[in-house]
């Protein structure tokens, strides 16, 4: 599956099989935007073009762009791999039964057999869903996309070095040298050019060419999505007595700063209700 997962059509495939709008629509009550895997509306780093990449529902070009790869259906509608199996990936989460996210997993599920890709749902305990990420035993993982305000404060999930959500966990372990199985990647897989702009934006002391570096590694993604966005920017209600005085309604609530961080809240206050 590895080579399949590596392929930019068979991801643009698993992608443009997603009705995003049918999912914001039924599981967020219309609270959610259907959006690839990308910067929020608001951050400095935020990328217009990556928000909509391969989220157009089109599972006709989907199934014609599996068609293309080789990847025959079976009678019973399933894909055969390249080696002869059953197409099937596996989606582990720790979405509890009843949860808006593990109601998601069900609609992809079915989006993606409607292509012929068999898809198994399987929730874990987060420690054991952290232990598969970190060891690289895990298939697809699902995983919010956090950290996408102020993203150069905290870009692991664009390095793929973050530990609950890697897009490809030994090569990031490899890269940051973690205590954990590593594999060097190909010498031209896309995570080196990433690898070499986020070096690049480190040393870099001018703010304009920094920031222009930082969406150029954008950019890699962009081209071909490594992380399957589905629905984000969902609204996330704060609760604040009318006495509890300095609260900003309409900020991003993001764990880069742990929410309130991000509106530099130096003091809160109580008055009058």
């Amino acid at each position: 599956m590895a080579k399949l997962f590596a392929t930019p059509e068979f991801r643009q495939a698993m992608n443009i099989s997603i009705n995003r709008e049918e999912i914001a629509e039924i599981v967020y009550n219309g609270l959610g935007v259907g959006r690839q895997a990308s910067p929020v509306t608001g951050s400095p780093e935020f990328d217009a073009d990556l928000v909509k990449m391969w989220t157009e529902y089109d599972p006709k070009k989907a199934n014609d762009l599996l068609d293309k790869l080789g990847l025959t259906k079976g009678s019973d509608g399933i894909r055969k791999r390249p080696d002869g199996k059953a197409l099937e990936v596996v989606v582990e989460h720790i979405s509890p039964t009843g949860s808006p996210e593990n109601d998601q997993h069900e609609l992809v599920k079915g989006y993606w057999e409607a292509i012929g890709i068999r898809a198994t749902m399987k929730a874990v305990e987060r420690s054991l869903y952290e232990e598969h990420c970190r060891t690289g035993e895990i298939e697809i993982g699902n995983w919010g996309f956090d950290r996408s305000s102020v993203v150069k404060a905290d870009p692991g999930r664009w390095l793929g070095t973050i530990t609950d959500g890697p897009w490809a966990p030994t090569y990031g372990n490899w890269y940051a040298k973690a205590p954990f199985k590593q594999e060097e990647p190909p010498a031209d897989h896309p995570i080196r050019k990433i690898w070499d702009l986020w070096d690049r934006v480190q040393v870099e002391p001018d703010e304009a060419r920094r920031n222009a570096l930082f969406q150029e590694l954008l950019g890699v993604h962009k081209a071909a999505p490594m992380v399957i966005g589905v629905v984000g920017e969902i609204v996330a209600p704060q609760i604040a007595s009318n006495a509890f005085g300095n609260t900003i309604a309409g900020y991003i609530a993001d764990d880069t700063l742990r929410d309130y961080g991000l509106i530099s809240p130096q003091q809160f206050y109580l008055g009058r209700a």
